[in-house]
């Protein structure tokens, strides 16, 4: 597969790439201000229904909408904090288990596929601990892009399918597997009912650069990235 030079993003994705760490620490911070007020306000009202002459069956009805409220406040906040963790990444930051960063990727970009009509399904083989050499953030970013690089696989054959009038069931599957060996995600995707010659045409640039960046990441932790027609793999020793 031909990686692209990075000077054939267009000026648009080049502006992208270079302001958009700078303006998620303010994103972050205007979403994170509201979501605290509503925490302090939920913490209020707790007290006050607490002290109201409240029977038992409307006391227990508040309350559950409170803690209702405060968990997906909980649940924003996290949300705030990774987004805050992959703007604000420096080089050498952390390491992180392996299985932890696959299930967070997958969860992170399972909507997307929901949103695409795209079957997403995750397979975590694990069986105990499993530590990496990558940084935490670099290794989120590596299995974020082999995961999207499928997508685009499926898009393209979906649109080939499509316009020969083939049916083709839009599938992607994440796979995550332990041995004393070697450790690999391999994401698979449905091939479909034709052969096609031109797979590699229909690869924004953007990806390209994204995949060849990951190569160069694996290859420093001494572990490798495998493109195939149905699958792309990563093994990490």
């Amino acid at each position: 597969m031909r990686i692209n030079d990075i000077t054939e993003l267009a000026d648009e994705e080049l502006l992208a790439l270079t302001v958009f760490p700078e303006l998620v620490g303010g994103l972050s911070h205007e979403v994170a201000q509201p979501l605290n007020a509503i925490s302090l306000a939920c913490e209020v009202i707790r007290f006050k229904v607490e002290r109201l002459a409240l029977n038992e069956t409307d006391l227990n009805f508040f309350q559950d909408k409170l803690a209702s409220i405060k968990n997906q406040v909980v649940r924003a906040a996290d949300t705030i904090n990774g987004i805050r963790r992959y703007g604000s990444w420096s080089v050498n930051s952390s390491t992180i288990d392996l299985e932890t960063s696959f299930l967070r990727v997958c969860n992170l970009l399972r909507q997307q596929f929901v949103s695409r009509g795209i079957e997403f399904t995750v397979q975590n083989r694990n069986k105990g601990s499993t530590p990496t050499r990558i940084d935490a953030v670099l290794l989120d970013l590596t299995i974020a892009q082999c995961i999207l690089f499928a997508r685009t696989r499926v898009e393209f054959l979906e649109s080939r399918h499509r316009e020969n009038s083939v049916r083709y069931d839009k599938r992607i599957e994440a796979q995550l597997d332990c041995s004393p060996c070697a450790n690999s995600i391999v994401i698979m995707w449905n091939r479909g009912t034709l052969r096609l010659k031109d797979l590699d045409e229909f690869i924004p640039p953007r990806v390209r650069i994204g995949l060849s960046a990951s190569k160069g990441i694996m290859g420093r932790s001494g572990g490798t990235m495998q493109i195939g027609e149905e699958r792309i793999s990563l093994v990490f020793q």
